[in-house]
């Protein structure tokens, strides 16, 4: 389990698309749609190809959540998985995504419906990952939706 220990500091994209950014926040300026190797470089992760509609967001004190959404095309979720730390997705129903739900706090607008299956999954390891916990939304089974919370300390 993760213990958490601090956030504060606010970083995210606007509507616009352009990056709001206060001293403190652990995503450079430019990491977003415009930037993604830089998503991938603090989130510790690979984008697949097929992504779309990149969201990235930081909060930052002591230590550093980042929070990032895209969606991809199905068939690149096991090879996006490898890049991660975490190893298994498992079938939740949305009331079973309590401790996700909880390190979300009003960081990030993402919502879940409590009665919809969605894969879940958490993995840190003590070489280069960090404690990561992804959501995935299968609902459409042509286009995935992806949720993941990355803890740096």
């Amino acid at each position: 389990m993760l213990v958490i220990t601090a956030c504060g500091l606010f970083q995210g994209i606007s509507s616009g698309g352009d990056l709001l950014s206060e001293e403190g926040g652990c995503l450079p300026a430019d990491a977003g749609p415009d930037n993604p190797g830089a998503v991938e470089q603090v989130a510790k992760l690979k984008l697949p190809p097929s992504t779309t509609n990149l969201f990235a967001h930081s909060t930052a004190f002591q230590d550093c959540f980042v929070f990032v959404s895209f969606e991809m095309h199905p068939d690149e979720l096991d090879e996006f998985l490898t890049s991660t730390s975490v190893t298994a997705l498992d079938s939740v129903i949305g009331s079973e995504l309590t401790y996700f739900i909880n390190l979300m706090g009003d960081k990030v607008n993402w919502a879940f419906d409590s009665q919809a299956t969605y894969l879940y999954g958490e993995g840190s390891s003590d070489d280069n990952f960090p404690p990561q916990l992804i959501v995935v939304d299968p609902s459409d089974p042509t286009l995935y939706k992806v949720y993941m919370i990355a803890l740096l300390v």
